[in-house]
């Protein structure tokens, strides 16, 4: 093939929609919801998930790599067999569509790896096939789960931190709880300041706790990220599956208002024993 590089598209317009159509697994599209403003920029979500905390990074990044597509070579021009590279039938589509000073829909067709870990690329209804490089091409290979916020519980500003009431362990292999009270005595000038612990053990024994390592129990709940999300609705049989119906452990964190966090520890899961 040819080394130069080359610029597949390169529109002088924005990004109104990016649909990508997954063949075993449904794949997602990106839409915009409000055009960009001189002092606000375009706002995107991923259809569907409307009333999902989603990962703006992610979200925002991805109508500017989808903008503009570079290869890296040209690896055979009017090919005659497009199987060869993944690109007959191939599992990834996708739809970039741009509004504005050049309206046009374009249509990638995602082929196999190359042998250096690029893949092949092909223009729908195009005979030529491109090496691209295989980082601007893996967000095109994920499902719409993939753009969900992994933040669990968002972790709040040192000024705005809200006094742990308590955090109860409960956990299937122990015939008592674990539990861990505020202690309005210590003194501290905030919650998670001073010289002992804010929390002591009450139960299965009163005992005072390390106040470096403690912290790490009694506030654990916030800032709490997940490695990935695996289900976004998940089913009856999910939930079972992942062993969160019937918990090996459960931890509730009760604030000072009255309000608490349930986290539900199930199954462990995948080769390194994440748990899920």
């Amino acid at each position: 093939g040819k080394d130069d590089v080359l610029n597949l598209y390169d529109y002088k317009s924005t990004v109104f929609r990016v649909e990508n159509a997954l063949k075993d697994c449904g794949g997602y599209t990106l839409k915009r919801t409000s055009v960009a403003t001189d002092t606000q920029p375009a706002v995107y979500t991923i259809e569907g998930l409307e009333n999902v905390k989603l990962n703006e990074s992610l979200v925002n990044n991805m109508p500017a790599n989808a903008s503009s597509l570079t290869a890296l070579k040209i690896i055979e021009e009017n090919a005659e067999d497009m199987s060869k590279y993944g690109l007959e039938n191939t599992d990834i589509e996708v739809l970039v569509e741009f509004d504005g000073e050049e309206a046009k829909k374009v249509t990638l067709l995602v082929g196999n790896d190359t042998p250096e870990g690029n893949v092949y690329v092909a223009l729908k209804n195009e005979k030529n096939v491109y090496s691209v490089s295989s980082n601007f091409i893996s967000a095109y290979a994920y499902e719409k789960e993939y753009f969900v916020s992994t933040v669990c519980v968002e972790e709040p500003s040192e000024e705005d931190y809200p006094i742990v009431a308590s955090v109860t362990v409960d956990r299937k292999d122990l015939e008592y709880d674990i539990v861990f009270e505020y202690d309005p005595y210590s003194d501290s000038d905030d919650e998670l300041g001073g010289s002992t612990a804010t929390h002591v053990m009450t139960s299965p024994v009163e005992a005072y706790l390390n106040i470096s390592d403690s912290v790490n129990y009694t506030h654990g709940i916030f800032g709490l990220t997940a490695s990935s999300v695996l289900s976004i609705s998940p089913t009856e049989d999910e939930l079972q599956v992942a062993g969160v119906t019937d918990p090996l452990c459960t931890v509730t964190t009760t604030l000072e208002d009255g309000s608490s966090y349930v986290l539900k520890i199930g199954a462990e899961y995948g080769e390194e024993g994440d748990t899920g």
